[in-house]
């Protein structure tokens, strides 16, 4: 026992997860804290791990990125944790996954918009969910192979190719999904005929729906948050313009069903979890009652729910004599790993993304929901 890494004893592993508390993103934090305690509660009630007790500490963020380094820091050297699981992430963070690479340890399932691992991963951090790019690359693919499908093997002569459109906001998690549209468009040389960037409260929709017309882009891939886009869509209704649009759940969320109708039959957007339909959420959402989560934040709680059982999982991979190096390992090893809530999870030695793909939904206005147009895309790396 002696040793022992960090938090692990003979009858309890302690785990940590620095969320904002306080803040803007108090209500996000309070409802992933409640599912990270309700998973690891239940854990417990049934034995815990070979013997072990999970015990979950948290430290408050108040969801800035100079914050989350300070409370990582406070869980690692002040409450002696064995990994994290369940973290925010914050954009633009990068200091905290170097201070956990510094210091060995593992940090599962990281809660963030867009991970961003750099071309040689962190050893330490195991993000679950696509990039923004790589889910953008895989909405290319679908217009490519939809565009096939309606027109004919004739489609496929370049000079037949579906002409496409990319408007993005120009801020980190928009400009890394147009990258991902640049670069996908490039490998299957598809026509990018209109590209443009714009500022917060400098989108000019009218100007750039006529542009759109002008240049007769037929799949616009829009990458803003949902005010510029319901601006968008409803001068592209007003012009009659037939072009399909594209683009992401996670940042349209519900205003995605305040679509004109018409925009919203032409509607397909990147979403990197599964539907329930899609899935099996019937512990997380069982866990959800017991814990009176509010359910205001289900993506992150979702998200949640998969670290805390990644986490799970890999440590009764690792064996009884459980290290830091031991779970890296273990996560290293899995293939296709399901939680229910994610699309399946596979990791490697130079792998930290649990999943690079995603799934295509429509628009139900009339019920209010998103339906499943793909299963499970998956990308290359």
């Amino acid at each position: 026992e002696a040793d022992a890494d960090a938090g692990v004893s003979r009858q309890s592993v302690r785990v940590g997860a620095a969320l904002p508390l306080t803040g803007l993103l108090a209500e996000a934090g309070a409802d992933v804290r409640v599912i990270l305690e309700a998973y690891f509660a239940a854990a417990n009630a049934q034995g815990g791990i070979y013997g072990r007790q999970i015990e979950l500490v948290v430290e408050d963020t108040r969801g800035e990125a100079g914050e989350t380094l300070e409370a990582t820091r406070r869980l690692v050297e002040g409450r002696g944790v064995f990994a994290l699981v369940g973290s925010f992430e914050p954009s633009g963070d990068a200091a905290t996954g170097e201070y956990l690479k510094r210091q060995a340890v593992p940090s599962v399932g990281p809660l963030t918009l867009s991970p961003r691992p750099s071309a040689v991963p962190n050893p330490q951090v195991f993000y679950l969910l696509p990039s923004s790019r790589d889910q953008a690359r895989g909405l290319v693919n679908f217009v490519k192979l939809r565009a096939e499908r309606e027109e004919g093997a004739a489609r496929r002569d370049s000079r037949a190719a579906p002409r496409l459109a990319l408007i993005y906001a120009d801020d980190e998690f928009n400009r890394d999904a147009a990258e991902g549209v640049r670069l996908q468009s490039a490998a299957h040389a598809l026509p990018l005929v209109f590209a443009r960037a714009h500022k917060a409260r400098e989108f000019s929709a009218r100007e750039v729906v006529a542009e759109l017309v002008r240049t007769k882009a037929e799949y616009v891939f829009f990458f803003g948050w949902s005010p510029e886009l319901l601006e968008f869509a409803r001068e592209a209704e007003a012009a009659n313009a037939t072009m399909s649009l594209l683009g992401s759940a996670l940042t349209l969320g519900r205003a995605a069903f305040e679509l004109p109708a018409g925009v919203a039959a032409r509607t397909y957007l990147a979403h990197p979890t599964p539907l329930p339909e899609q899935g099996d959420f019937t512990e997380f959402a069982g866990l959800a009652r017991r814990g009176r989560a509010g359910g205001r934040h289900a993506a992150f709680q979702a998200l949640a729910y998969a670290a805390a059982r990644t986490f799970a999982e890999a440590v009764k991979s690792s064996g009884r004599r459980l290290s830091r190096a031991a779970l890296v390992k273990s996560l290293e090893g899995f293939d296709k790993y399901e939680t229910g809530v994610t699309p399946p999870l596979s990791f490697g030695p130079n792998r930290r993304l649990g999943a690079i793909g995603l799934y295509v939904v429509r628009v139900d206005a009339a019920e209010q929901r998103f339906s499943a147009v793909s299963g499970w895309l998956a990308l290359d790396k």
